[in-house]
Formats: structure tokens, C-alpha cells, sequence
């Protein structure tokens, strides 16, 4: 006898993660406390569709996330999209979740920002065949679409942490300490990273 409140739910949160940042675990926990996951796994893409290029390469992104996600046991880093290599459609991804989990309910997380453009993402139907869409709203302003799928709001208070803000921040030799976690901090600062 199966109930679906005894099914594990699955998180998959996917970006550049370049790099990962507080605002990313922020965003998690509460998507976990939410909607009551059980697990969320980070997967940072090799190439984007934008075409825009991550300045850290996948291995230095990837490490930097097992860095960050070390005494967060339900946090895990999937490397699925790094492996794979080429352009990181979201559709792609969750197709080989949903083969490896069948019949384990999946939630994406993506932000209201991309919430904005969903409509253009490869194959956005499917991709709301196959998952929950947990929308994170970190602004103030409230939206609303009309798309068929299983759509999640999430407000959340303000988080004023971007991976861009950091980036230019470290070139301009500004303090980031408190954007990042002490070890991914610390191997920016090895690796000289964003310099």
C-alpha cells in the first residue's frame, strides 16, 4: 500500500554556479521547507542555451559547489550536465531523472527571472509534463501566467547576493566573505579566481 505523501520529492536546481553563493542555499532550504523535499540536487550547466560562457571552468564550478554543499546532506552536486557536455537543456536533464526515478515526484526551482522567459526554453511544455515548477519570487512584485502544468510560487524575502555582484566584486578587490561559504571563498582565493 503506497501513499503519496510517504513518495520521496525530489528538488533539482539547476545555473552556472559561477560561483555558488549563500543566496543558491538560501533558495534551497526554503524550497525543502516548502514543499517538504526530501532531497534537491544542484546541477550546474557545462554550456548555457544564452550562449553566455561561465568564466570558471566545470571542474573548478563543480568543485566549488561539493564545497559549498559539504554538512548539507540533503543538498547533493550532480555533475549529469557537465558529464554530458554540449548545450544544458533543462528537457535533457530531466528526462534522464525521470528515468532514474519513475515514479518520484520531480521539482524544478527556477526564479522568477526565468519564470519570465520560460515560454522559450526547448520543449517548456514537456518539461511541465514531467515536473512540478517551483517559481522562486525574490523581488517584491507579484506575477501570474497562464501556462497548463503544475506551477509553485515561492516568495521568499529579498536575497541581494548574484553571482555577477560577486565576480565584479572580487575583480575590484572588494570583500565577499559573507556571499559565499568560508571554503568556497577560500578556493577563489587560491585558484585566483574572477581576478
Amino acid at each position: 500500500m503506497s501513499s503519496t505523501a510517504n513518495l520521496q520529492k525530489i528538488g533539482i536546481l539547476g545555473g552556472t554556479f559561477d560561483p555558488p553563493h549563500l543566496g543558491h542555499l538560501r533558495i534551497a532550504q526554503a524550497a525543502m521547507d516548502r514543499f517538504n523535499l526530501q532531497s534537491i540536487y544542484f546541477v550546474p550547466c557545462y554550456q548555457s542555451p544564452t550562449g553566455k560562457q561561465p568564466i570558471a571552468s566545470p571542474a573548478q564550478r563543480f568543485e566549488m559547489l561539493q564545497r559549498m554543499l559539504q554538512g548539507h546532506p540533503t543538498f547533493k552536486a550532480d555533475n549529469r550536465e557537465l558529464t554530458r557536455q554540449g548545450i544544458s537543456y533543462t528537457i535533457d536533464t530531466l528526462k534522464s531523472y525521470r528515468a532514474e526515478y519513475p515514479d518520484t515526484p520531480l521539482y524544478l526551482i527556477i526564479g522568477s527571472d526565468n519564470f519570465e522567459t520560460f515560454e522559450t526554453w526547448r520543449a517548456y511544455e514537456k518539461i511541465l509534463e514531467e515536473v512540478n515548477l517551483i517559481v522562486v519570487n525574490r523581488r517584491t512584485k507579484n506575477f501570474e501566467r497562464h501556462l497548463k502544468g503544475k506551477i509553485l510560487h515561492l516568495p521568499i524575502p529579498f536575497i541581494d547576493i548574484s553571482a555577477t555582484d560577486i565576480r565584479q566584486k572580487i575583480k575590484n578587490n572588494l570583500d565577499v566573505e559573507n556571499s559565499l561559504a568560508k571554503s568556497v571563498y577560500h578556493y577563489i582565493q587560491r585558484n585566483h579566481l574572477y581576478l
